[in-house]
């Protein structure tokens, strides 16, 4: 996988010698994408190849979709304080600390659940996992809206009617693919 992006990432920087109209700027844009979405997508099978992977990879979706989902509800019924107005307008403070709750909570309830397939790791780490999934998704959700904002599209894609797109349903797990691999690997030590 290295040698393919090293690779890739050489010859684009090729690109804007031999055709002037892309500048350095398209080719840094064009490998931050890809590095961006490949790159982050690899932890998941990395947390699945774990000791008891096929549980623990749950907390990336768990985490991630919970916190989306909480934040949500919470930002459109409690929402009163803008989060982060020049990137995401529509975000609150209100429902920022929801999703921090539905992934801390969400997680937890998890892993009270499979403790018994997963002995290797305590209880108190799913809740961990669970915030640091509240947090991380939400930044990896205001990075794809800043990376949206930045090449002036309002949608990823038209695929979804009335979405943002195909990432959109991705943003946050690609954070939280490399909270949950760090955590599992550097803290809980497996």
């Amino acid at each position: 996988m290295m040698y393919i992006l090293v690779l890739a990432v050489v010859l684009s920087l090729i690109i804007p010698i031999i055709d002037l109209k892309y500048s350095f700027m398209d080719v840094a844009v064009t490998i931050l994408g890809f590095t961006y979405v490949v790159i982050l997508f690899s932890f998941i099978p990395l947390v699945n190849n774990k000791v008891n992977g096929q549980y623990l990879v749950w907390l990336i979706f768990i985490g991630s979709w919970l916190s989306d989902t909480v934040a949500y509800y919470f930002g459109r019924f409690f929402g009163k304080h803008k989060l982060c107005p020049k990137v995401s307008p529509k975000k609150t403070i209100e429902g920022s600390i929801g999703g921090l709750l539905g992934a801390t909570l969400g997680c937890g309830i998890f892993g009270i659940i499979v403790s018994p397939y997963v002995p290797e790791v305590a209880i108190v780490h799913f809740f961990l996992i669970g915030a640091l999934c509240g947090i991380m998704g939400q930044f990896g959700d205001l990075v794809a809206s800043s990376i949206k904002r930045y090449v002036d599209l309002k949608d990823y894609s038209n695929l979804i009617p009335g979405h943002g797109g195909i990432l959109d349903r991705f943003d946050s797990i690609l954070f939280n693919a490399v909270v949950v691999f760090y955590y599992l690997t550097f803290i809980v030590g497996i």
